[in-house]
């Protein structure tokens, strides 16, 4: 499939490495499932204060969140997702998971978001849920079939 994903991302947090490659695939698996040939997605990774400042300004949430959504355009798969690196490495503890994975898995959650999905009831939520976890075993067995050629 032709697809032209552009996709951006920036660090404004004090994470030292960024798994960009890996974010890359995450959004490109995730639009390649749901046969979306153009996107421009920008992931920005930020602290607890800065996304606590955000949900204050344009959702009227006082707290920290983990990932924020904002679609850019009704027309196209075109937004900002805005990941805090603090919640997302409390909750891959809580859940017995990687960071990278747990990161991976806000990012998906982010890209669904601009392709429609939501989560405002408990249905929605467990339905997004399962569409994170059928990307994220989408990009294990690429991550395996790469991993079994390069053995080769």
């Amino acid at each position: 499939m032709n697809t032209n994903i552009e996709i951006d991302i920036y660090n404004a947090s004090s994470l030292p490495r960024v798994p960009r490659a890996a974010i890359s695939e995450a959004i490109t698996r995730t639009c390649s499932l749901h046969r979306c040939r153009t996107a421009r997605v920008s992931v920005v990774l930020v602290n607890d204060r800065r996304i606590r400042a955000m949900n204050v300004e344009f959702l009227n949430h006082d707290y920290a969140t983990d990932v924020i959504t904002f679609p850019l355009d009704d027309e196209a798969v075109d937004g900002e997702i805005y990941i805090s690196v603090e919640t997302a490495a409390r909750q891959a503890n809580e859940y017995n998971v990687s960071f990278k994975q747990e990161l991976l898995r806000l990012v998906i959650h982010g890209v669904l978001h601009l392709l429609g999905f939501d989560d405002a009831t408990p249905e929605l939520r467990e339905g997004m849920h399962q569409e994170e976890n059928r990307v994220l075993e989408a990009l294990e067995k690429v991550r395996a079939q790469t991993t079994a050629k390069k053995k080769r």
